[in-house]
């Protein structure tokens, strides 16, 4: 069964990133990349930092067709941006791994430009098969990329909507059944002598 993974505006993730959630978030934000000439891939700048947003797993393989729904703009035609998002493994604690969509994944982005107002683009990508091991981390870093030639500007994201299909409901779908980390439940201590017997 598919998992869809929505971006909260919760922080929790590893270096204080944001976190992924089964459920929609709480009210629209906004997160804003700054655009370069001739630039590309392109970070979101929440408070000064860079954020990616982070979901621990329960082991999972993860190679069929991921799917993006993001919301986003930029601030004029001319600054030329696109959505784009790259997935990548991390172990348990937060250390990146491997790429699941790589930035030179011609999947990861949408290849359509933002338009000035706040607007949804759709796209898929295949991933690089990627095993995950218990406790490892998903990491989905979203950004603005360049369609054609970017130019000096910002791209704005919008996340943590309430409703499906409305500004803000960004998140990402992936084919496999994906499960929030469980950590093994400690067994009980059993003696290893036998009780007492009757006297």
């Amino acid at each position: 069964m598919a998992t869809t993974l929505f971006f909260d505006v919760v922080s929790g993730g590893p270096a204080a990133g944001k976190l992924l959630s089964v459920t929609r978030g709480i009210g629209a934000t906004s997160q804003g990349a700054t655009t370069s000439a001739g630039g590309d891939h392109k970070l979101y700048d929440f408070s000064g930092a860079k954020t990616d947003w982070w979901y621990q797993v329960n082991a999972v393989t993860i190679s069929g067709t991921v799917s993006f729904n993001v919301w986003g703009s930029e601030d004029a035609m001319a600054t030329n941006c696109t959505a784009a998002c790259r997935v990548a493994r991390c172990d348990s604690a937060g250390t990146e791994i491997s790429d699941v969509v790589a930035n030179a994944n011609a999947g990861h982005l949408d290849n359509v430009e933002y338009g000035t107002v706040t607007a949804l683009q759709t796209w898929t990508a295949t991933p690089t098969s990627t095993s995950f091991n218990d406790g490892d981390w998903i990491k989905v870093i979203p950004h603005a990329d360049a369609f054609g030639v970017m130019a000096v500007g910002s791209a704005t994201l919008r996340f943590g909507g309430t409703t499906g299909g409305a500004d803000g409901d960004s998140f990402v779908t992936f084919t496999e059944t994906i499960t929030a980390y469980t950590p093994a439940a400690d067994m009980p201590y059993r003696s290893p002598l036998p009780p007492l017997l009757a006297q």
